[in-house]
């Protein structure tokens, strides 16, 4: 839960009083600040040539999220070397400042084959974590189909894994639950076209009828590779963005491991 920061900028002089300042949280019905009193006395700032110290008040509230309400008067008191007559609480304006997002980097990365370039794979690259380069084809099962074939839009490398019940559990392709390979309509020569990428498994039983359940988990089929990163100044995710702060990508670097 975010918290934020609110101020209350006074003006200080010779003829000032001493302001009396209560903050409460409507939200939770609870007191934050009672009573705190401000002396804006300075005695070298001489109020009836407008000579004035600036000076912000802060307190930091524990929840951005909740509602508050700040209450500022006079205390009836004033520093005993003010030298009146109505020993003012001048008020320039009330600040509010929430914590920001902080700045970032976003990394896409993608890959298509130049054989096919309308078909492509997005992955969203993370800092100093390892981004699993595979994709994964989902069907539905009709207790009654055997055999499930990449569609034209899918370019396979590497058959990796398949699954029956929605991804919980994962089979190798040397598993006795399934045949696979390229060729039609067998798909049991455990080969995948080199030109196209396509490749089907056929099962032995067929999967139970389900949304998704059977799946099938490959290593696309690429040799072009592009990298896109969008850098975010500080914001408050609504409208409010910090452009003072600069973002800068200094150095990185983005390995591709192949297995």
């Amino acid at each position: 839960m975010a918290s934020k920061e609110v101020g209350i900028h006074f003006r200080k002089h010779n003829d000032a009083g001493i302001a009396k300042i209560n903050i409460t949280n409507d939200s939770t019905a609870t007191p934050v600040v009672v009573n705190d009193l401000v002396d804006l006395f300075i005695a070298d700032k001489d109020d009836s040539l407008d000579e004035y110290e600036d000076f912000v008040y802060r307190r930091t509230l524990d929840s951005a999220d909740d509602s508050y309400t700040i209450l500022v008067e006079h205390s009836g008191d004033h520093n005993p070397s003010a030298v009146g007559p109505d020993y003012s609480i001048d008020i320039v304006k009330m600040l509010e400042v929430e914590d920001l997002e902080p700045p970032r980097v976003d990394v896409q990365l993608t890959s298509w084959h130049s054989d096919y370039p309308s078909d492509t794979y997005v992955y969203d690259i993370e800092k100093l974590k390892v981004t699993q380069l595979y994709k994964i084809v989902p069907f539905n099962g009709d207790d009654i189909e055997t055999i499930f074939v990449l569609p034209t839009t899918v370019h396979a490398s590497k058959f990796v894994e398949f699954s029956v019940d929605g991804g919980t559990t994962w089979h190798q392709p040397t598993s006795t639950l399934i045949e696979w390979g390229k060729n039609n309509p067998d798909y049991d020569d455990e080969e995948i076209n080199s030109v196209s990428g396509k490749f089907g498994i056929n099962f032995y039983t067929p999967p139970a009828s389900g949304v998704g359940n059977v799946q099938i988990k490959y290593i696309p089929m690429v040799n072009k590779y592009k990298v896109l990163r969008t850098m975010y100044q500080p914001n408050d995710g609504i409208s409010y963005v910090d452009r003072v702060s600069e973002v800068r990508l200094l150095d990185d670097a983005l390995e591709l491991i192949k297995e």
